[in-house]
């Protein structure tokens, strides 16, 4: 049986659920602060600990916005006061399926996923492209592998990529988004999928375009330090290979 880890600084009154919290085989080294409930392990939750009421309506809306550019995010959003500290507690619905890159592609399959990562890609480009433009603040972990899956919510039937890792992770430096984890990643990514479905993205592949001929632009005002300058570099190689 896993251990029980119904916070011990929380009463009765502070505890939002009506289960208790144990370790989740999700978890990994992370299981202290993502469990799922003991009777219902369609969820994984994760635990966060915040400064205040404000910074856990910062976090909502920072993962709220991503729906705006078609990102599927899972997940429910409870805060409750622990003490003297508040936590939020993400709720996500457990995908069953594999990570984008290791998707295979059934024939009769093939026709709705194009529809899906045609969506995906062009949405997580946007979303880093108008981040870029307009100077603010992004979640800088998006373009990792690990954070989504593609695969099925629990009770459905219908495939989806779905962002499953909702840790917020803020950056400020526009140019990271161009670094060796950043969006290369995703693009050698699109160019499996479009590999293994038999079609180019044109959509996202113009909006990459259209963002790299941006940044030229503006780093021809501002000039880049040599570190930008090679992030800029590889993610200009990225598109063109």
């Amino acid at each position: 049986m896993p251990e029980r880890a119904h916070p011990e600084n929380l009463s009765d009154a502070d505890y939002p659920f009506r289960e208790p919290l144990v370790e989740s085989e999700v978890g990994g080294r992370d299981r202290n602060w993502i469990q799922e409930f003991e009777n219902n392990p369609r969820f994984v939750v994760r635990i966060n600990e915040v400064r205040d009421h404000e910074s856990a309506v910062e976090i909502r809306a920072a993962f709220d916005e991503l729906k705006q550019y078609g990102i599927r995010v899972p997940v429910r959003f409870v805060e409750a006061q622990a003490g003297a500290t508040r936590r939020l507690y993400s709720v996500v619905d457990k995908i069953t399926g594999s990570s984008p890159a290791a998707a295979q592609f059934e024939v009769g399959e093939k026709s709705m996923a194009r529809e899906k990562f045609k969506r995906y890609f062009a949405g997580l480009f946007q979303y880093h492209f108008e981040k870029f433009k307009n100077k603010k603040p992004y979640l800088c972990d998006l373009t990792r592998a690990s954070q989504f899956v593609y695969g099925t919510r629990p009770q459905t039937a219908e495939k989806d990529i779905y962002l499953v890792d909702i840790d917020y992770i803020i950056s400020d430096d526009r140019f990271t988004m161009f670094g060796p984890k950043g969006l290369p990643k995703q693009i050698s990514l699109m160019k499996l999928i479009e590999d293994k479905l038999d079609q180019p993205f044109l959509t996202a592949r113009k909006i990459l375009a259209d963002f790299y001929t941006f940044a030229v632009d503006a780093t021809a005002t501002d000039p880049p330090d040599s570190s930008q300058k090679k992030s800029l570099t590889r993610f200009a190689t990225a598109i063109k290979t």
